[in-house]
């Protein structure tokens, strides 16, 4: 029975009910009168044996033990809805994600245990902490912009990847998942999923170099399944063959087939590649356009862990121009004319013969490119009759030192090869190097005329990690040798593997950033900088971000470095010009009138026609003012001639442009840059912002640099402002711009505007009085004295034996006390606040010496008992400082 037929039934039975009971009911007395109402006639009665009694009382019956199975319904269904809700929390807890709830201060307010095993920490440890606190601060930068994007898109994900720390300072690599939401009483939170991606980046990796190695082997490869169908192919194996992976895919490799073996050859290559796992040899196969060609190919079968086949791999390679070679060795000679040494011809087939030697007796070979030094020069001095004879005498002088089965090549002009076959070791080639270098480096006498040249050698082996032909092999001494004529010639060098993939590595992270520019993946997001005494905004920074399809938002030190000095890094340099301005008119039609810096590397200031190209973009952002422009010249950028660059600065100012220095400090000759480069602003490096609170020599840094820009007339601004504090010391420093995280984070354009009417100066910031120079003393001894307290405090809780033994120090010996003793005696000697000072001061040395004293006396545990008092007595040493 449903719910609305019950309803309706109850509904019905209740009017008959209230018919019955009217019948009964004493009220209806009230409608008597006079002498009724006094003595009412007597009731009928009720006839309870009578039919529609008898029906009206069993339905109620009926009824109620409907509404019982009812109410029993209903107290399961309570039973199912709560058993439902514990599952839920225990699914909710135990989920292979970390979940948790962010308030709209970005506070943890809901988390799972998930979560609290990711972070090793314990759930209450996390509740009203900000989730910032956890992801490393390098980091930090890239969830905030991800949350700020998700922000304004309501019911939108978005994702990014940042590192965590946990507990014990080590750090992970979690994708988060970020989605708007309300809680009960409808204010903004974010549910945030946590997913710990360490194995999968470890995983990617591994697929980016395999994909990568696949995608640029010089050699054809392909992949079958275990019925022998085609499964890939790659971009050698089109070259070679003509067909395109389209065109492959799904088919067996008999398509290539030339009909130029019988079926016996292929009979014994299964035979071969079942029982060993792998056939190597050579075979003719037929191109898409009909060509035969003959390839090289090595064929391995991949196994499952149970032993199954999974896929075959075949490794080739077109063979076909050296079996020509082969061919015409019957009717050409095999030998040099000129030095009587084997041409290519014979080397080529002589270091085949070698390889193939070398696996069989597991006994490596070294290939050496000899190229001489110096031979040319020779050759147009004396001649070329001179010259020949040189390499006559030269070739027999390097034969001579060589083991009997060594191969001297000549193969054109003055580059020979040398095959070394049968070593017992890599380094029995050594011996063998040097002596060829002596060989050609001896004085030769030519017709009453002596003359000297060298050699420059490069040198690889052979058997490899991987899969290499003759061909390869020379490729490699041949690119070893160009790096022995780099590093100054008469020398050997041997070819590096690795950095050879490191290499195809660096050009595909390249062609990844070319094809992202090309995507439109680049976006802008700005940064305010702003007078910390008036809180007026100064302008805006242009930061570019990657919006990776995979690995999400990027910043720039992940992929601008790559291409520095690349030209690719002159097109994205302009792209940022061009969106910058663009963004700077979009700004102006909502009324927002604001400067914008954009940094130019060197390698781009550098570039002959930069002036041309800057004043080609201004044109095209033609309600742009050019004094809307600064850009900003890295000072870790290398500029080679200062003068040409100050001149080209001079000549871009004549537009309207401003220049800058940034991250002044870290770089190249700053003083050199200062005095010659004719710039407007120094952009502080943020660094010695971030350190100054606990690191005097910072601080002095900072004062210096900001006494350097005074001198030169140049107006300065600190960059990493992330603290109140910080910016309360630089303003006492007199430096009054500045830039970082206390101000504002990068933004995307479209915040810019709620941003400034949101934005107010710290009050901390509009009490600072600017000290006096008298008063700056105070200012450095108070955190050199916080620094020491520090290095007390690490040298007690650290249980390294590397940790810096801290000496017990006298109150009059520190920084801070000489100035209580000397000029805050002076100026203060008679203020309570003072006073208490010098209390304080002697108190905490005295307390602090005791604490060393127990340490080294082998008592740590009564020593960091201590540690608590003695920080309570620095900090309240602070309070009264800064009421002084």
């Amino acid at each position: 029975m449903t719910i609305n037929k019950s309803q309706d039934m109850d509904k019905k039975l209740r009017k008959q009910a209230e018919t019955l009971a009217d019948a009964l009911s004493p009220s209806k007395s009230s409608a008597l009168t006079g002498s009724e109402a006094i003595n009412p006639p007597p009731l009928e009665p009720v006839d309870y044996t009578s039919q529609s009694s008898k029906v009206l009382i069993h339905e109620l019956r009926v009824h109620q033990l409907e509404l019982e199975i009812q109410n029993e319904e209903l107290q399961f269904a309570q039973a199912e809805l709560q058993a439902t809700k514990n599952r839920y929390f225990e699914l909710y807890h135990t989920a292979p994600f970390g979940y948790c709830t962010l308030n709209e201060e970005g506070r943890i307010v809901e988390a799972n245990t998930t979560l609290s095993e990711l972070l090793g920490r314990p759930n209450i440890k996390l509740l009203h902490h900000a989730i910032t606190e956890f992801i490393d601060y390098l980091d930090q930068d890239t969830f905030y912009l991800c949350k700020q994007c998700d922000a304004s898109q309501i019911n939108g994900l978005k994702t990014c990847e940042v590192r965590f720390k946990n507990m014990d300072g080590r750090r992970f690599w979690a994708r988060l998942t970020l989605s708007p939401a309300f809680d009960e009483d409808d204010n903004p939170t974010t549910r945030l999923v946590v997913e710990n991606i360490e194995d999968r980046k470890a995983a990617d990796e591994q697929l980016q170099l395999a994909s990568g190695v696949f995608d640029v082997a010089g050699e054809g490869i392909m992949v079958t399944d275990s019925n022998n169908n085609i499964l890939s192919v790659n971009p050698a194996f089109t070259d070679i063959t003509g067909y395109t992976q389209a065109e492959v895919v799904g088919k067996n490799p008999k398509l290539l087939s030339s009909h130029e073996h019988p079926p016996e050859f292929f009979q014994m290559l299964w035979h071969n590649l079942n029982l060993k796992g792998y056939w190597r040899g050579e075979l003719i196969n037929r191109k898409k356009n009909g060509d035969l060609f003959n390839e090289i190919m090595h064929i391995t079968v991949v196994k499952s862990e149970q032993g199954a086949v999974k896929n075959y791999v075949a490794l080739f390679n077109d063979n076909t121009e050296v079996k020509h070679q082969q061919a015409q060795l019957e009717n050409l000679a095999h030998f040099d004319s000129l030095t009587g040494l084997p041409n290519r011809v014979l080397m080529a087939d002589r270091l085949s013969q070698a390889m193939i030697q070398a696996r069989r007796d597991e006994q490596p070979l070294a290939v050496v490119f000899l190229d001489l030094d110096g031979f040319k020069e020779v050759n147009d001095n004396y001649g070329h009759n001179f010259g020949d004879e040189l390499l006559v005498r030269l070739s027999k002088d390097m034969q001579a030192v060589l083991r009997e089965g060594d191969t001297l090549a000549r193969i054109g002009g003055d580059e020979f090869v040398v095959v070394f076959p049968g070593l017992h070791n890599l380094n029995a080639a050594i011996p063998l190097l040097n002596r060829l270098l002596d060989a050609a480096s001896q004085s030769i006498k030519i017709n009453s005329r002596t003359t000297q040249v060298s050699a420059s050698l490069g040198v690889t082996f052979y058997p490899q990690s991987s899969a290499v032909d003759a061909d390869h092999l020379l490729r490699q001494a041949d690119q070893a040798m160009y790096q022995a004529k780099l590093l100054g010639k008469n020398r050997y060098e041997l070819f590096n593997i690795e950095q050879n993939d490191t290499l195809q590595e660096h050009y595909k992270a390249t062609e990844d950033i070319r094809n992202a520019l090309q995507a439109e993946e680049f976006t802008l997001f700005y940064q305010p900088k702003i007078n910390m005494i008036t809180g007026k905004l100064l302008g805006v920074e242009a930061l570019i971000r990657w919006r990776h399809p995979t690995r999400g938002l990027l910043s720039p030190a992940e992929f601008l470095p790559i291409i520095e000095e690349h030209p690719l890094s002159i097109e994205i340099g302009e792209w940022v010009l061009n969106q910058a301005l663009s963004q700077v008119a979009r700004w102006q039609e909502n009324n927002i009138n604001v400067a914008v810096s954009v940094n130019i590397s060197a390698h781009q200031l550098m570039k002959a026609n930069f002036f041309e190209r800057l004043e080609s973009i201004l044109e095209s952002h033609s309600t742009v003012a050019p004094q809307q422009l600064e850009i900003e010249i890295l000072e870790t950028s290398k500029l080679e001639d200062v003068i040409e660059t100050s001149k080209l600065i001079r000549q871009c100012k004549q537009l309207g442009v401003t220049f800058s220095l940034d991250d002044f400090g870290t770089g190249y000759s700053s003083l050199t840059y200062l005095k010659q480069l004719p710039i407007k602003l120094i952009k502080i490096d943020q660094s010695f912002v971030k350190e100054m609170i606990h690191n005097v020599k910072d601080l002095t840094i900072l004062e210096g640099v900001i006494s350097l820009a005074a001198a030169f007339k140049h107006d300065i601004l600190a960059e990493g402002v992330e603290t109140v504090e910080q910016g309360e010391i630089l303003l006492q420093l007199g430096c009054y711009r500045g830039q970082g995280f206390a101000i504002a984070r990068p933004m995307r354009p479209e915040m810019l505007s709620k941003w400034l009417a949101e934005w107010e100066l710290p009050p901390s910031w509009k009490k600072v009085s600017l000290k006096k120079q008298d008063e700056l003393p105070l200012l450095f001894a108070a955190i050199e004295h916080r620094a020491w307290v520090l290095s007390v405090e690490t040298y007690i809780q650290s249980d390294s034996e590397q940790t810096e033994q801290v000496v017990p120090l006298k109150a009059n010996e520190c920084r801070f006390g000489e100035w209580i003793g000397n000029l805050g005696e002076e100026i203060h000697g008679s203020n309570k606040v003072f006073i208490e000072i010098k209390t304080l001061h002697e108190q905490l040395h005295q307390l602090a010496d005791e604490i060393i004293e127990l340490h080294q006396q082998g008592h740590p545990k009564n020593a960091a008992k201590l540690l608590p008092k003695l920080l309570k007595l620095t900090d309240k040493m602070t309070k009264y400082l800064k009421n002084i």
